[in-house]
């Protein structure tokens, strides 16, 4: 019997499973569709989620290096001051000095202008001690903003060490993509 003796009842049956298996093939293809749909959302989430932790990271990041820049910039507000304070000790030595030369070309009243370069030797005396006592100020200062630049470097360490596992963290989580790619290799392109 050729194809068109068959009877209109088996054509019917292969009709109705043409359009089953047909059905079938399409749920297939809806449920692959809203699989990978889950996982894209999924992949997007985490993806948004780790941003918002890179965000944070970063917030953190500025807030350590404005409080700690703010520390920096008053010890150097306070070694100005100490450094005035040496000019103007370095003035007063300058005006001393110009005093005793002064005194040393008047030969006749040598032994009046000795005792006069004696006061002005305690007046020295006096402008070394403050210099003295600025010096070791500013050594103080400085070695507070060297801890304060150990503790920035501290801070950026531990820093460094979070957004590199950031980065281990999104690498690790864009893995599942491969298997997409695997997926969309075997799909038929139907757009």
């Amino acid at each position: 019997m050729s194809e068109f003796s068959e009877s209109p009842l088996d054509q019917a049956t292969m009709l109705c499973e043409s359009i089953t298996r047909f059905n079938h093939a399409v749920q297939l293809r809806n449920e692959m569709h809203m699989r990978i749909g889950k996982r894209i959302t999924f992949i997007i989430r985490v993806g948004m989620f780790s941003m918002a932790v890179v965000a944070v990271a970063f917030l953190l990041l500025v807030l350590v290096l404005s409080s700690k820049i703010h520390i920096m910039v008053n010890a150097m507000d306070i070694m100005n001051g100490h450094f005035t304070s040496m000019a103007d000790n370095m003035n007063k030595m300058n005006t001393v000095i110009q005093d005793m030369d002064g005194n040393v070309g008047t030969m006749p009243t040598i032994v009046s202008e000795i005792q006069r370069m004696n006061v002005a030797m305690q007046t020295l005396h006096q402008s070394v001690a403050t210099i003295s006592g600025n010096l070791a100020a500013m050594t103080g200062n400085v070695g507070r903003m060297g801890g304060n630049v150990a503790r920035m470097t501290s801070d950026f360490q531990r820093m460094d060490s979070s957004v590199s596992g950031i980065g281990y963290d999104v690498n690790t989580m864009s893995q599942p993509m491969k298997v997409f790619d695997s997926f969309r290799s075997m799909m038929p392109m139907s757009w």
